[in-house]
């Protein structure tokens, strides 16, 4: 069988036509992270949780009520809350706290900088 360079270049054209165009990938939540310490100035036993954008997010086991520093992803803003539901009264912060007014925290949102 003979092709015709006409009809190879027509057939390589819509080849090139057929080749898939990356698409971006969904975004999504954008997610943190805060670093929750037993000690001031990020000592004692510590754990990163994932704060995902907006979202209630509960301490684990071992940190409720025991929480003296935190250290949140560059930027992000945080409230530290009592409760388990991010709803009672909250603490304010902003990257790395060495210590916290008290280690009465349950729960926290973080949102990432404009």
């Amino acid at each position: 069988m003979y092709f015709t360079p006409a009809l190879l270049a027509a057939v390589a054209t819509v080849i090139g036509l057929a080749t898939a165009t990356p698409v971006p990938e969904p975004q999504g939540i954008a997610a943190g992270s805060i670093e929750l310490c037993t000690g001031q100035y990020l000592q004692g036993r510590c754990t990163t949780i994932t704060t995902p954008t907006g979202t209630c997010v509960e301490f684990p086991r071992g940190f409720h009520n025991d929480v003296s520093s935190v250290s949140g992803l560059e930027g992000w803003n945080c409230n530290l809350y009592h409760d388990d539901h991010c709803t009672s009264a909250s603490y304010y912060v902003q990257g790395e706290q060495d210590t916290l007014p008290t280690d009465n925290f349950n729960s926290v949102i973080c949102t990432p900088p404009p």
